[in-house]
């Protein structure tokens, strides 16, 4: 790694203006003298193998690989990077998975450009969460998934994978190759096989019991 006077960072993500809102955030700041961006999780793990940066800042829901795939690779490699999170999604469910793969800070992406300064801030053992993610949901969604997910076709399983990676409807529909539209009709009938109601409640359910089962 670099010395702490000549920071390194990577940042990811495969909006071009928001990336290049963060990496003016990033160009103002002193500490920081090399600036790497990726706009795919697989360029974004690529580029911190290559220069091993104090930190990156991904988004979670990239092509080609997703932050939390990314996330798990750097914990597979013993990567010392440490990782901001940044994502739509600002529920209590993602902000756990991120912790429980090595990420050092979650933060909701309207929070981005007011929150990481104390993100960057936080110690190498702390867990950094922006203020709007949400609060932890009920353990309801937790009891006995396999049973709840027996419910599902092979199909509605694959979405539910994917919600569980932090990916829109529309990544989804790109994945799979279908509508946005037919994307929208199984996570529909998801959340009435599953019974969950409230926004937001099939993702939760899915970060939450995808990778328990």
């Amino acid at each position: 790694m670099n010395s702490a006077a000549e920071k390194c960072v990577v940042l990811a993500d495969d909006h071009p203006a928001f990336l290049a809102g963060v990496r003016q955030y990033f160009e103002a700041r002193p500490d920081f003298t090399e600036i790497f961006d990726a706009n795919n999780g697989r360029s974004c793990f690529d580029l911190i193998a290559r220069h091993a940066p104090e930190w990156a800042v991904i988004d979670l829901g990239m092509p080609e690989k997703t932050g939390f795939e990314v996330l798990e690779e750097l914990l597979t490699t013993g990567s010392l990077t440490q990782v901001v999170v940044l994502s739509m999604h600002a529920e209590q469910a993602y902000a756990e998975r991120a912790k429980d793969l090595g990420a050092n800070a979650f933060i909701a992406k309207e929070d981005a450009l007011s929150e990481l300064d104390a993100a960057l801030s936080t110690s190498a053992y702390d867990f950094y969460v922006s203020k709007s993610v949400g609060q932890v949901v009920p353990n309801f969604l937790n009891e006995k998934p396999e049973k709840k997910l027996e419910q599902l076709t092979p199909t509605e399983g694959r979405v539910l994978e994917l919600l569980a990676q932090g990916l829109t409807s529309r990544d989804i529909a790109g994945h799979l190759e279908v509508s946005i539209r037919t994307v929208q009709a199984h996570r529909r009938n998801m959340t009435d096989k599953l019974d969950l109601r409230g926004p937001n409640r099939l993702m939760e359910f899915a970060v939450r019991n995808v990778q328990k089962v």
